[in-house]
């Protein structure tokens, strides 16, 4: 299927497949895929949405509404490299704003080679201003953590198995 699924559509999909109401006392961002497992399509009330706060790289907030993708970076990033949270971090978290904003057909440009955000002003004003909103309640309901030092100590404590550890002899290059 090319049916886009995310994670955030596993709970209305068990609650449709076992008959059980979904959660009414929160917001719920997915949709049921069971229509996909039928060859059907998802019926969503709103886009896919991810926000990477600590990505590897710069963080970024990204849409999928149909075969369109928007992503935008945010203007305040402090710590986002760092695996410790702090009360800075955080509270930029809380008070950035999106900018740089790129748009993508996935349907035409699935590798995402060409930006269409000057080229199509009309679409990226929609789609940006979808993804403003999702984004200010995202952030609205997001909790704000404490202050934590990463130590590194939860990578200490798992045990490789041999063939991880074992040094691969170099395989030689081509003549």
């Amino acid at each position: 299927s090319d049916e886009p699924v995310s994670f955030v559509d596993l709970l209305p999909t068990v609650c449709e497949i076992t008959g059980i109401a979904p959660p009414t006392d929160r917001h719920l961002d997915g949709a049921s895929f069971l229509p996909v497992l039928k060859g059907g399509t998802v019926a969503r009330k709103q886009p896919l949405y991810w926000q990477f706060n600590r990505a590897s790289s710069a963080p970024k907030v990204a849409m999928r509404d149909g075969d369109w993708k928007i992503l935008a970076g945010l203007d305040k990033t402090p710590g986002a490299r760092s695996n410790d949270i702090t009360e800075e971090s955080e509270r930029d978290f809380k008070t950035a704003s999106l900018v740089n904003f790129e748009i993508y057909n996935l349907k035409r440009d699935i590798g995402e080679t060409t930006n269409l955000a000057t080229s199509e002003p009309a679409r990226l004003e929609e789609l940006r201003a979808r993804l403003q909103s999702l984004y200010e309640q995202v952030r609205a309901e997001s909790p704000t953590w404490p202050a934590w030092k990463f130590t590194g100590v939860e990578g200490k404590k798992i045990k490789w198995p041999d063939y991880v550890t074992k040094k691969r002899p170099a395989t030689p290059k081509p003549r």
